[in-house]
């Protein structure tokens, strides 16, 4: 009988290492869980930053006068054309 309850008083003192052993590897694994998380809000701290410059940006594209650019655009381009057909028609001599 006391054979058999030392057999058994090992087995459960196995059973308390190994839960031993396994609460240690999830305090170790809680911790690293932890220090994911705390670098993963800074990561999210640095994006909101660079979204905010995105908005800054954003901001500056949409106060530029774009219909008075494309305007200006339009005259240079006929200017140059018309510069062009000028230069080939007097200075080539190509005649239309």
């Amino acid at each position: 009988m006391v054979e058999i309850s030392e057999q058994r008083l090992n087995k459960i003192e196995e059973k308390l290492d190994n839960l031993t052993d396994i609460v240690g590897k999830m305090a170790v694994q809680s911790q690293q869980i932890e220090s994911l998380q705390e670098n993963m809000g800074g990561l999210w701290k640095r994006m909101d930053k660079m979204y905010d410059n995105c908005a800054v940006i954003q901001q500056w594209q949409a106060s530029c006068p774009r219909g008075e650019i494309k305007t200006i655009w339009s005259v240079v381009l006929s200017v140059a054309g018309t510069l062009g057909a000028l230069f080939l028609y007097h200075v080539m001599g190509v005649k239309p």
